[in-house]
């Protein structure tokens, strides 16, 4: 994600769990953010009813943050906002281009 990004001269902020004023970003991409807890899934929720637009990578939500995998459907309290769900994963074959 980063990496496109940077290849097509797009400026980034990076964003962290502490950040207190999300509602500054009309976008916020999360990369594969697999161990989240609670609460940071909490503050890109409310992001998200405020009008913001998140979108959420491979794995995101997958796991709390003690590394248990959550027994909500991924991405965990995120998918209370979904358009899909991940129901399976599977190991893709050859390189993406």
């Amino acid at each position: 994600m980063c990496g496109a990004l940077y290849r097509s001269n797009v400026g980034v902020d990076f964003v962290f769990p502490e950040s207190t004023n999300l509602s500054a970003y009309r976008v916020i991409l999360v990369p594969p953010l697999y161990v989240a807890s609670d609460a940071v899934l909490a503050k890109l929720v409310d992001y998200v009813k405020g009008g913001g637009n998140l979108v959420l990578s491979f794995k995101s939500g997958f796991c709390n943050e003690y590394s248990t995998v959550r027994w909500e459907m991924a991405p965990g309290l995120c998918a209370t906002r979904r358009v899909c769900t991940i129901r399976s994963f599977r190991h893709c074959s050859g390189r993406w281009r």
